[in-house]
């Protein structure tokens, strides 16, 4: 068991799984039923991170839509991908050996997400994700990220100490929430981030999972059991 951290929590989109072209396809399914243009998937990765109300309102005002449409697509949107949320959404590369290891290592694992629960569970179970995780808390019972209840429920529900835990994510929203929880941050930098992670002001930036593996792994080699400084990482 690692001496210091005992949790991992992961943001879900642009950080597990890259499920933008599922996300853009309801979008797009939803404007067609408004006759209203199509957006391109680089146009929607940008409206990803806030939770699906937000990227409907952003969706509809760039399709040139109504705010007196909002409801009605926002519904539409919801309706489509709920039924369709896997069918071009695959785990990034080595996110399962990951996860397992980390598990074999002793990790309490979970997913804090702004999808709603359910959505993501259905999401994580059809992509042999779900049983590698002890909880997964999503955005519709609690305020969320860039608030930290979500990660403070996960916390509870895990029954850890906020020091053990660390918070990996694509955006800024994943590190403020992190800052707001007072635990540790990691931000990566293959996700759908509208701004450079380095910004972020995570404790250290990652450009994959297999990355923060061996750093986790290290943490017993690390005289504070805190991941190596940036400047270690250089090597």
């Amino acid at each position: 068991m690692p001496g210091r951290y005992k949790a991992i929590l992961f943001d879900l989109d642009g950080t597990l799984v890259d499920s933008v072209h599922d996300i853009c396809e309801a979008a797009n399914v939803a404007l067609r039923e408004l006759e209203l243009p199509n957006l391109s998937a680089n146009v929607v990765r940008g409206m990803i991170g806030d939770g699906l109300p937000k990227l409907a309102e952003r969706a509809l005002q760039e399709a040139g839509g109504r705010p007196d449409q909002l409801r009605e697509f926002t519904a539409r949107v919801s309706n489509y991908y709920e039924n369709h949320a896997t069918v071009f959404t695959r785990c990034y590369p080595a996110v399962h050996s990951v996860l397992r290891e980390l598990r074999t290592r002793g990790f309490r694992l979970g997913v804090v997400t702004n999808k709603p629960a359910a959505v993501a569970k259905n999401l994580l179970k059809d992509l042999e994700v779900l049983d590698l995780l002890e909880i997964v808390v999503g955005g519709d019972s609690l305020p969320r990220k860039p608030e930290p209840a979500q990660i403070l429920e996960a916390i509870r529900v895990l029954g850890v100490d906020a020091a053990s835990v660390m918070m990996v994510g694509d955006s800024a929203h994943d590190i403020d929430a992190a800052h707001a929880a007072d635990i540790s941050s990691v931000a990566v930098t293959y996700g759908y981030y509208r701004s450079d992670p380095s910004t972020f002001g995570a404790d250290h930036v990652i450009d994959s999972l297999q990355e923060l593996l061996s750093k986790v792994l290290a943490l017993t080699s690390v005289p504070d059991n805190r991941f190596p400084t940036s400047s270690a990482r250089k090597e």
